[in-house]
């Protein structure tokens, strides 16, 4: 006979419903750390199926609080991670990581008969596991981190032990198709390229294909070549998808295949919608939809769904170390003359060796040197020696699995800079802006791009605009008329522009 009675003799269990007795306190972040504990510790103490099921559903509902409150915090989290921070995300990542090994565990162990109700049946068990394994994914991208240890080897057996036949006599069949969702918007979500997007950034990517990501499509059978728009996944094995651009399967293993073509051109024809000055909130999108921001969002992530992202060029492995400035401003004070070079080396460079490099970016990591506040989408100065010229350089993506580690992927922007003011023209009531500190980059002829000016975000002028040169103790005034805005991201705008007439200096 099947013994049904909770194991509260378990120090463990009994520690952990003791704990869930008692309400949180006022600051539901305590509650990150004993949660995980005794979460572990109720998965460990080897609970029929259902009795963890039942203890499952009430640790949820503190996960879930928790869940709101730090989230919260991660938003506007940047690279490298404060550890306080890192702390509370590794922390809550692992809570959900074992919430989806507990469901995994639960429809691996459960009776058929005891999983024949319509509201627990294995797909919708399977369903709730890959939710947890969704917001662990989440979380890490939020903090810049890799996946986590096990999400794609759990998040695959819950999706293939949902698809298992079951017998209608012996239980109430369930949906596999509820469980398709969860896992389709994983799938999205990893192949938007996410670590080139910020926290809030994929916070709503996350949210605008919550029910869009239905379109993914998802086979057993080898897709057709070319496969561009593919990518493969190996059951049992703890790796993200790989893009057929990138690397092809090995081997005969069964595979499973996923692309988000057709969620890219859905994407495409929403943003022709948003355009048309169609409400989000009509589309079944997040009003944020209606920002320019987060609609060049959704065309990054649409264009990385239709053509997943290939190398365009050899990249050569000869490491050296080079001088970063992640404070883009600290550098135009330097570089202006408000800071002495000299004696301001120190506190705005820090040591980092690049690992690759190809004609258009390089990837390195930070070896010394305090470095903070680094998103995808900001500016960096570099300089390979303290008498060199500094570069201009955007940062395509940034990965941090721990706060004395990161690695930043660059975009070379300029090979030089020059810093000047942006005076925009006066406003109708006759009110004179203030002068906007902007980088001056060089035209580079061989990408058909000429002069242009990096400003912080909202810097951008439409129309004509006086340039102030002010640097080494001489001031010279143009009249320019920008041409056209090349790049916007949370962070920056480049900007090209044209120059009205010859300077003159005084």
């Amino acid at each position: 006979m099947t013994d049904n009675s909770l194991p509260q003799h378990s120090p463990a269990m009994r520690a952990a419903l003791d704990w869930l007795a008692v309400p949180s306190g006022e600051d539901v972040l305590e509650d990150i750390i004993p949660l995980r504990l005794h979460l572990r510790g109720v998965v460990d103490t080897g609970l029929m199926p259902l009795h963890l099921l039942k203890v499952l559903e009430l640790i949820e509902v503190r996960a879930k609080a928790v869940t709101e409150v730090a989230h919260s915090l991660l938003l506007d989290a940047t690279v490298p991670v404060p550890k306080r921070l890192r702390s509370i995300a590794q922390a809550l990542g692992e809570i959900h990581g074992l919430l989806a090994q507990a469901y995994l565990q639960i429809v691996n162990n459960a009776e058929i008969a005891q999983l024949a109700r319509p509201r627990r049946n294995a797909p919708l068990l399977c369903a709730n596991g890959l939710e947890h394994a969704l917001q662990q994914l989440e979380i890490s991208l939020l903090v810049s981190s890799g996946s986590p240890q096990d999400l794609w080897s759990t998040s695959q057996a819950l999706f293939h032990r949902a698809h298992e036949p079951s017998s209608f006599e012996d239980t109430l069949p369930g949906d596999p198709a509820v469980v398709d969702l969860p896992f389709k918007r994983m799938l999205a979500l990893i192949s938007a390229q996410p670590e080139t997007f910020t926290p809030r950034e994929v916070v709503f990517l996350r949210r605008a294909i919550a029910e869009t990501a239905g379109t993914v499509d998802l086979s057993y059978a080898v897709p057709p070549t070319p496969a561009h728009d593919w990518y493969w996944l190996e059951p049992g094995r703890d790796m993200a998808p790989v893009p057929f651009v990138r690397r092809l399967p090995a081997g005969s293993h069964t595979l499973l295949f996923h692309s988000c073509a057709a969620l890219g051109r859905q994407i495409e024809e929403l943003l022709a919608q948003l355009d048309a000055n169609i409400a989000p909130s009509a589309l079944g999108l997040p009003d944020e939809a209606a920002q320019t921001d987060f609609r060049n969002v959704l065309r990054r992530a649409a264009e990385n769904w239709i053509t997943p992202p290939k190398r365009q060029h050899h990249r050569r492995h000869q490491p050296y170390r080079v001088e970063v400035c992640a404070n883009i401003g600290r550098l135009w004070q330097v570089l202006h003359g408000d800071q002495d070079s000299a004696s301001s080396t120190a506190q705005i460079g820090s040591d980092w060796m690049v690992i690759n490099e190809s004609p258009s970016g390089l990837a390195m990591m930070h070896v010394s040197g305090e470095v903070t506040g680094i998103l995808p989408g900001s500016a960096v100065g570099l300089r390979i020696k303290p008498d060199e010229a500094w570069s201009v350089c955007l940062v395509r993506w940034a990965r941090s699995d721990n706060p004395e580690h990161v690695e930043l992927g660059l975009d070379l922007l300029a090979p030089e800079t020059h810093p000047v003011r942006i005076l925009a023209q006066p406003t109708n009531g006759g009110t004179v802006p203030e002068p906007v500190p902007a980088l001056l980059l060089p035209s580079l002829p061989h990408l058909a791009r000429g002069e242009a000016l990096l400003t912080p975000r909202g810097g951008y002028v439409e129309g004509k605009f006086a340039l102030v040169d002010d640097a080494m103790n001489r001031v010279g005034v143009v009249t320019c008329v920008s041409t056209s805005l090349d790049l916007q991201t949370s962070s920056i705008e480049v900007f090209q522009f044209q120059r009205d007439n010859t300077p003159s200096w005084r």
